[in-house]
């Protein structure tokens, strides 16, 4: 099986699994060949040039520099380093807290640009019934009586609730009501991973035994179990073969 998988992996994709410090990595490296994102920024300061963008535009010549006073004069950027790190987020929530932010729930499904929000919703009354054996949004909270957290799906109203814009789009949809948004995340999307997902496809759907597709699913499974993982509960684990105390 080893010497079956190896020629699979190096003919097809030109990579050395033994390299890799376990089989789930083996997914991983391939993905990386075959979808690679480079995100780069020559400008340190350009998140900066954007709020200015944003609360002065420009009625002429909006891609010059020139059309836009400059950011420290108009931003107090104090003990505020950029790139902007995290611990300097809250300090520029801070300076902007009376800025309002628009959102359009109107978002194309492929926009290059995508939402996560945090908002509060309301399930009317009317909806119960229709909605009763597979309601929207469910939570992760204690049923009654129980002291283990399950997945819930009610038809109770939902208090920060965070959602993707897609499954919003789903919900307002078919009637529920957003009656609140706290926050809204931002953040560039495009189907990076699409050539690799779609490569492995073809290749199962030409393979000729159970141990072929069971491969080229798991390369594809792998990788969406690896990225979507929490990393947060991660543990180290020490093993010792030798005790000196």
């Amino acid at each position: 099986a080893l010497s079956r998988i190896l020629n699979l992996i190096v003919n097809v994709n030109k990579l050395n699994p033994m390299r890799a410090g376990s089989h789930f990595e083996v997914p991983r490296e391939i993905m990386l060949k075959k979808a690679v994102v480079s995100v780069k920024s020559m400008d340190n300061a350009c998140f900066a040039w954007s709020v200015v963008a944003a609360l002065y535009p420009a009625k002429n010549h909006v891609d010059r520099k020139s059309s836009y006073p400059h950011y420290t004069t108009v931003l107090n950027l104090t003990n505020i380093e950029f790139p902007m790190t995290l611990k300097d987020i809250s300090k520029f929530y801070a300076m902007l807290k009376h800025t309002r932010v628009r959102f359009e729930l109107l978002t194309d499904i492929d926009s290059p640009t995508g939402y996560i929000l945090e908002i509060d919703l309301e399930y009317p009354q009317h909806l119960h019934d229709r909605h009763t054996d597979l309601p929207f949004c469910p939570t992760r909270d204690k049923p009654p009586g129980k002291r283990e957290d399950k997945l819930l799906a009610t038809l109770y109203d939902k208090q920060r609730y965070v959602i993707h814009y897609r499954n919003l789009q789903q919900c307002t949809r078919h009637g529920l009501r957003v009656t609140k948004i706290h926050r809204v995340l931002q953040f560039a999307q495009s189907p990076w991973l699409r050539d690799y997902i779609e490569l492995n496809t073809q290749f199962r759907t030409r393979a000729k035994n159970n141990f072929d597709k069971n491969l080229y699913k798991l390369m594809n499974n792998a990788v969406f179990g690896k990225t979507m993982e929490n990393v947060r509960n991660h543990v180290d684990v020490k093993l010792v073969t030798k005790w000196d105390g």
